[in-house]
């Protein structure tokens, strides 16, 4: 489903790629994010995500950014980062595209240590990687049964509804 398609009212948990493709101007995933985002801050959707959303949101818009500035790739940038840490320094929009966030209307909840350890067995059970089967639990955990991805891994979860970025 696309996000266009999400009904008005709708509890929605929103994975980093989201912000990221909005944060970036993405050409082709830019726009319905932007146009997803805009929804959440009318709470036309209500919006919710996780601190460990949020913190990987911000390294990878810091890496995004560090590349930009210095015209290398993000592997690189990484590497860049940790190696000069002083070029954090450097680093604007990131930092304040993030701030921003906490301005929305947008529920940021907690991942607790029981999220972790509960979500063990979505690892195989989904066959997700540790951080989205922390992610899954956190929503299962708070009763949410819709989220906001580019990340095709969720479909595999019967009871969720996916919805995601697209033009068509």
């Amino acid at each position: 489903m696309k996000l266009k398609e999400i009904d008005s009212g709708e509890v929605v948990f929103i994975d980093s790629n989201i912000f990221i493709y909005e944060f970036s101007s993405h050409e082709e995933f830019g726009p319905p994010c932007l146009e997803f985002l805009r929804r959440v801050e009318e709470t036309d959707v209500l919006g919710v995500t996780s601190v460990n959303v949020l913190d990987e949101v911000l390294y990878k818009s810091m890496l995004i950014e560090i590349s930009n500035i210095e015209d290398i790739s993000i592997s690189e940038a990484s590497v860049e980062l940790r190696d000069s840490p002083e070029k954090i320094n450097k680093l604007e929009r990131s930092i304040s595209n993030v701030k921003e966030l906490f301005g929305l209307p947008i529920l940021v909840l907690d991942t607790k240590k029981r999220n972790f350890r509960e979500g063990l067995t979505n690892v195989r059970k989904y066959r997700l990687r540790p951080h989205d089967a922390t992610i899954l639990q956190t929503i299962k955990s708070h009763g949410i049964e819709s989220i906001a991805t580019k990340d095709s891994d969720f479909e595999r979860v019967e009871w969720l509804d996916v919805y995601r970025p697209g033009r068509e």
